[in-house]
């Protein structure tokens, strides 16, 4: 709370004037929210829609043999169908924030000549209901031939392991580094105390009590698109789509309306909304898409999921000299548009004095889910990063991997100084 306090005079009291911070303001949305007056995704309504479903793979790694759709076609009520293949024909790969080999990595709105994750996306069906598009989408013939998984980075980073993407080799997709290793060294080796420990930060699903959806109109009059999605950031969806559909940023209009959560997985351009983009255009009708919540875990981007391994040096004093991390995090099936960049911008400001080392190499290869984690750190790259100085600021504002070093190091200097 901000407040300013007077100076009294002589048999007066204090007076406190309230600031802003702290006090209690009725919100402007609240009143139409709570009369059930929002406008979510699954609100918007245009005449002659169509509603997607999704055939998704059960598989976490696995050849796509044949697709057979022609049963689907047969049910009266069923406007079309897409498998990837036909979307490889008519849009780019999603671009990859990444350096090679990830950069090269091959990914497109349906699975194309292979799945990666359970719950990848392999057959589009539209109809006029979802119940139809259901039903529709299970007399759709997919023929699968298993392949070796694994399910955490450090294995698919062994040799031998199961080749997720021929682009990444040894399921690498990026590799980088900076900062002073040579300064590390010298502070550790004169360090009179080194706290190690491997951590485990766990994957975060975001799960928005809003579910994640689209509907896309096709103006045929002056070749627009209308993009109604629940979204966070405007510009970034729109030219993510323009850069995938090679449709111009101008004829995409993407309509904002209210939004049931976000936590860092609604600005990136999701393979869904491109096919719907796809089929708005080709079959005539406004297409519609709404996820279910299981749909929801599976395709949704995650977050985290990184194996830390950290060394903290310090002096008699215990002052910080160095820290030395090497960081593997899960990137799961594919890279999204930005989880990569978010090992790119680690904190290195968070203690003064420069023994600074970075290097990130970003494994591609957990054939489980979709995309890296919008939210924090994303999945699949490995880290690694070192750092010296003889400052830190508040606990709060560092990493959780500095947090927990530099706790477990209070705690057995501590525990030194109690046996002295």
């Amino acid at each position: 709370m901000t407040t300013v306090e007077t100076q009294p005079k002589t048999g007066e009291e204090t007076q406190l004037e309230r600031g802003f911070i702290g006090q209690d303001y009725p919100r402007k949305e609240d009143k139409r929210l709570l009369q059930g007056q929002g406008v979510f995704t699954d609100d918007i309504k245009r005449w002659g829609m169509g509603y997607v479903h999704f055939v998704r793979s059960p598989f976490a790694h696995a050849k796509i043999v044949s697709v057979d759709v022609s049963r689907a076609l047969e049910i009266k009520g069923v406007y079309g169908t897409l498998t990837g293949d036909e979307v490889a024909l008519q849009t780019d790969p999603f671009f990859q924030i990444a350096s090679e080999p990830g950069a090269s990595v091959r990914d497109y709105a349906l699975a194309v000549g292979k799945v990666r994750y359970v719950g990848e996306p392999v057959v589009a069906v539209v109809a006029e209901t979802r119940e139809l598009a259901r039903d529709a989408s299970e007399l759709v013939e997919v023929e699968y031939r298993d392949l070796p998984a694994v399910v955490s980075a450090e294995d698919a980073l062994a040799p031998g392991a199961p080749q997720l993407h021929e682009e990444a080799p040894g399921n690498l997709s990026f590799d980088y580094e900076a900062g002073n290793e040579e300064a590390v060294k010298e502070a550790f080796a004169r360090a009179a105390h080194v706290t190690r420990a491997k951590l485990q930060v766990t994957r975060v699903a975001p799960n928005p009590m809003e579910l994640r959806g689209c509907t896309v109109r096709y103006d045929a009059k002056d070749g627009t698109y209308h993009v109604h999605v629940c979204i966070q950031g405007i510009n970034m969806m729109r030219k993510q789509l323009a850069a995938i559909t090679d449709v111009p940023e101008e004829k995409i209009v993407v309509h904002a309306q209210d939004i049931g959560g976000s936590f860092g997985q609604r600005s990136a351009a999701y393979p869904e909304y491109c096919m719907q983009m796809l089929a708005a255009k080709e079959l005539g009708h406004p297409v519609r898409w709404i996820s279910t919540r299981s749909e929801g875990f599976m395709s949704d981007t995650h977050g985290r999921d990184n194996t830390v391994t950290g060394e903290l040096a310090l002096d008699g004093d215990g002052r910080f000299l160095a820290l030395k991390i090497d960081w593997i995090a899960d990137m799961g099936g594919y890279l999204s548009a930005t989880g990569s960049a978010s090992h790119s911008r680690t904190r290195t400001d968070s203690y003064r004095g420069l023994a600074f080392r970075l290097r990130p190499d970003a494994p591609q290869h957990r054939p489980l889910r979709r995309r890296p984690g919008c939210c924090a750190h994303p999945r699949g790259a490995r880290s690694r990063y070192l750092r010296g100085g003889t400052r830190t600021r508040r606990v709060a504002d560092l990493p959780f991997h500095d947090r927990r070093l530099l706790i477990l190091a209070g705690q057995r200097l501590a525990a030194l100084l109690y046996r002295a």
